[in-house]
């Protein structure tokens, strides 16, 4: 008689079930109950909405309805090709902000596989649970913003890559790549993600002894889909623009925010004077972009480019204290303060982070600790939630190393979360950039966590098969 195949533990697979359930339900509950559809309105919606309604209207990426014949440069087609198919079907921001919850659910699960194929099933479960409790994530789901439709993109794509180098199958990289473009696509800061990758790759295939056409092969297919996607678009550019970059975003972010910052830094001012300095605005006006005299052969946001980079070059120590000052916006922002406008509640002027590095103890209990209770009560516990996971990440490098070891895969986790970091550091750095980081940040803590968890088990095991190898 055969031995009995034990069964599959499904134990793990039924708490991501329920995380996942848990997670869509709260999400759908907050949008069925929402007053109007400009609640789920961010910052930058406004930027998309129109070029969502002129693909709608008129089969154009144009800046609004009423330019078609005008090429859009600033925003990249993903985002509104995403909001134009929600609203093609239903007109109002809530379809958008309803897919947008079927993606960050998508994101859980992916979450979950990632964790399990790397660890185990366990590690699967309490990673979807650390990033389903993760308040910014849950928060920005809600906004129509690119975040979760990025956060999917590019988790796939390290993803795929992570497999591919455990399993070096072509069809793993070439996903990849597809994911990699349709992320640079929906936010164009992953832009220069695929040469860190590339080169990972090639330096990967040469360390394991891989021949030179299988290397070759696998090239290939990382590149296609990033040179069709991402090349052909800035074509586009070129052609209907002179302006060969793959979006004009990159010399606003380079002039009107990490130039500015530098310059409010050096000259002691707040960011809207420096801007004042800088251009003569003290904010971007994208009309300022558009209407480029006919006599100006060069496109304004290649000067700006130009102006921005000449400003980091000349002043590169205030360039690293911007970068520096940056960290604790980045890292310990408030993210769950984009929920307010949707629950009817205003966002306060001042948050209780900023306030505690600017507030006496007294006047700081009195406005948050007594004034705001249930706003000071969520800070409180979502500052705690993120220095767990923060301080879960920081051991496995630790337990990499001497503990359970190193695979492949780590490398490409590790390189997305790293290069997601120094991306988004800067002037501009808010709580909502931290959301792309959350899913690898994610695996990391889980993994820490459950190695800690079992090391209890593992001692008493140890303690009991030495007790029975006496008795003998």
């Amino acid at each position: 008689m055969s031995p009995a195949v034990k069964p599959r533990d499904q134990r793990p697979h039924i708490a991501m079930v329920v995380i996942l359930t848990i997670s869509f339900v709260l999400k759908l509950a907050i949008l069925l109950s929402a007053d109007a559809g400009y609640y789920f309105v961010g910052g930058d919606t406004k930027s998309y909405w129109p070029v969502a309604e002129a693909l709608l209207e008129h089969g154009a990426f144009a800046p609004s309805p009423e330019e078609p014949e005008t090429a859009e440069t600033i925003r990249t087609p993903g985002y509104p090709l995403f909001m134009a198919a929600a609203l093609g079907v239903w007109n109002d921001l809530r379809a958008v902000v309803l897919v947008q919850i079927l993606v960050s659910t998508l994101t859980l699960w992916l979450v979950y596989q990632l964790a399990a194929w790397r660890w185990g099933p366990w590690t699967g479960a309490l990673a979807v649970t650390i990033l389903a409790l993760d308040p910014g994530s849950f928060a920005h789901s809600l906004l129509v913003l690119t975040e979760s439709l990025f956060t999917l993109l590019f988790a796939a794509a390290v993803g795929c890559a992570a497999v591919f180098s455990e399993r070096w199958q072509t069809r793993w990289i070439f996903a990849a790549g597809v994911c990699l473009a349709l992320a640079i696509h929906v936010r164009p800061i992953a832009y220069y993600f695929p040469m860190l990758l590339f080169a990972w790759l090639l330096f990967s295939g040469f360390w394991v002894g891989l021949r030179p056409g299988r290397i070759a092969k696998t090239v290939v297919a990382f590149l296609l889909p990033l040179a069709l996607l991402v090349g052909g678009w800035q074509v586009r550019n070129q052609l209907r623009t002179g302006y060969s970059a793959f979006s004009s975003i990159s010399g606003i972010n380079l002039l009107f925010y990490r130039g500015a910052g530098v310059v409010a830094l050096r000259d002691k001012v707040d960011l809207f004077e420096a801007r004042r300095q800088l251009t003569g605005f003290s904010e971007f006006g994208r009309d300022v972009l558009y209407e480029t005299p006919e006599e100006q052969v060069e496109p304004m946001a290649a000067i700006w480019t130009r102006q921005g980079l000449a400003v980091l070059k000349a002043h590169p120590g205030l360039v690293l204290q911007t970068q520096a000052r940056s960290v604790i916006p980045l890292f310990l922002g408030i993210g769950h303060h984009a929920l307010l406008p949707i629950l009817g509640r205003e966002i306060p002027p001042a948050g209780p982070l900023g306030d505690l590095l600017r507030l006496d103890a007294g006047t700081y209990a009195e406005r948050w600790v007594f004034g705001r209770p249930l706003l000071w009560s969520f800070f409180v516990a979502e500052e705690g939630y993120l220095l767990a996971v923060y301080l879960l990440v920081l051991v496995w490098p630790w337990l990499a190393f001497w503990r359970v070891g190193r695979q492949a895969s780590d490398h490409c986790f590790w390189l997305g979360l790293l290069y997601l970091v120094a991306i988004s550091l800067g002037p501009e750095a808010v709580a909502r950039f931290r959301v792309p980081l959350m899913p690898l940040l994610a695996l990391y803590a889980a993994a820490s966590a459950v190695y800690f968890l079992e090391a209890p088990m593992r001692r008493w095991a140890k303690s009991r098969n030495s007790g029975n190898a006496s008795d003998v």
